[in-house]
């Protein structure tokens, strides 16, 4: 019977640790709204594959605000009258 809760307890780390990492960098981008915070990819299977899609999400979140920034700074070089009819 020992055995068998200790098993338990092994598993329910193994799987509630990538979900309390997950949850805990959500919480911190929502927070900072700083979308460079990672997670660090300690999990197999289907964790493994929602802690790398969080990550590549993030990527994508950066590469646009990088973009948008761009656009930004290229448009407030261009003079009010050339952007009028």
């Amino acid at each position: 019977m020992l055995v068998a809760i200790f098993i338990s307890m092994r598993l329910q780390r193994a799987i509630s640790r990538p979900i309390v990492a997950l949850t805990k960098a959500a919480q911190q981008i929502s927070l900072s709204a700083d979308p460079s915070i990672r997670v660090e990819t300690q999990a197999s299977g289907e964790l493994k594959t929602l802690q790398d899609t969080f990550n590549r999400m993030l990527d994508r979140i950066q590469q646009s605000e990088r973009a948008t920034a761009i656009w930004r700074a290229a448009f407030s070089l261009v003079p009010k009258s050339c952007l009028k009819k």
